[in-house]
């Protein structure tokens, strides 16, 4: 189950598509919430170890940043349900 805070970050990188900590800081306080960027930062990773968001490295000013994007999670759910339905009726038949 996921907290308030974690479904706002989710929501925010599912407009904004991909963006960085301080996008999703940025979204987040244009929509009335006042919260840290380190706050950001770690449900950022949390969400990304838990699966729901993806994260890549990209060079920025001689360091790395992260971008995320927003995992579709339900279609590869529904994808893997499929595969794993068409194994099963394989293995009846």
């Amino acid at each position: 189950m996921l907290g308030s805070l974690e479904r706002q970050v989710i929501a925010a990188v599912q407009r904004l598509r991909a963006a960085t900590t301080r996008e999703v800081l940025h979204d987040l306080r244009t929509q009335g919430s006042d919260v840290a960027y380190t706050t950001v930062a770690t449900i950022l990773s949390r969400l990304h170890r838990k699966g729901l968001v993806e994260r890549r490295r990209e060079p920025f000013k001689g360091a790395d940043r992260f971008i995320y994007s927003y995992k579709d999670i339900e279609s590869e759910y529904i994808d893997d349900l499929l595969e794993h339905n068409a194994k099963v009726n394989l293995t009846a038949a």
